[in-house]
């Protein structure tokens, strides 16, 4: 058993000098042909490349495009406009210097409207204008440039931009008269009544017969009553 130990390890020794030696024989011999013939490439070798891993290239979806949602156009709803001489509209006589209430009636959409008057002869004058305040009423102190004569009442209604969109008048004409004052009447005292006196009633006196002598009897038995003795 002891030899077989002794064997062993000379031969672990052997290999262990061995083994380096060679080894080193055949770097020098490596290294030698390595200096002294370079490896060439064969010229109808191509030269090789690693293959590349591809890029995976996204695919891009395109977004759905939204279909647009047509609305029809909405149609304006026009709009109506509408005046009319109420008072005074015809026939009426109006005393210069009274004071009198126009009225008409309308659709109270008007931005102003004007008054004004017209004689029949066809000269006009303004009553007022750009009245904004439609209470279809207008108090007018009846004082027409032109005189005395026939007349009517005219109205004019404009919208937001400015345009006359309605208007209207007295059906006929009223007319301007003189002013006749009222006459002021004359109040008359009211006479109070005199109280008459009662009259007091007078006492009748009857008179007292007086005795006489009857001159025939010469007795004053007999009152003025025919003697039975004569």
């Amino acid at each position: 058993m002891k030899n077989q130990n002794r064997l062993l390890a000379i031969l672990i020794l052997l290999f262990a000098i061995i083994l380096p030696v060679s080894m080193a024989k055949k770097i020098l011999t490596v290294s030698a042909y390595t200096l002294t013939t370079p490896i060439t490439p064969p010229l109808t070798s191509p030269l090789v490349s690693p293959t590349a891993t591809p890029t995976a290239i996204p695919t891009i979806i395109p977004s759905p495009t939204a279909t647009p949602t047509i609305r029809p156009t909405a149609t304006p709803t026009p709009i109506s406009y509408g005046l009319n001489i109420i008072a005074p509209n015809g026939n009426e006589s109006l005393s210069i210097g009274s004071t009198i209430t126009i009225k008409w009636s309308s659709t109270k959409n008007f931005a102003k409207l004007d008054l004004y008057y017209a004689v029949s002869g066809g000269w006009s004058g303004n009553i007022v204008t750009g009245l904004t305040n439609d209470t279809g009423v207008y108090s007018w102190t009846v004082n027409p440039l032109y005189g005395l004569g026939s007349y009517k009442i005219y109205i004019m209604g404009y919208d937001k931009n400015g345009y006359n969109v309605a208007n209207d008048s007295s059906d006929n004409y009223f007319s301007v008269i003189k002013n006749n004052p009222t006459p002021t009447p004359t109040i008359k005292p009211t006479a109070i009544p005199t109280k008459k006196p009662t009259p007091t009633p007078t006492k009748k006196i009857i008179p007292t017969p007086t005795q006489m002598v009857c001159r025939a009897c010469r007795s004053f038995l007999c009152f003025n009553v025919p003697c039975n003795k004569i």
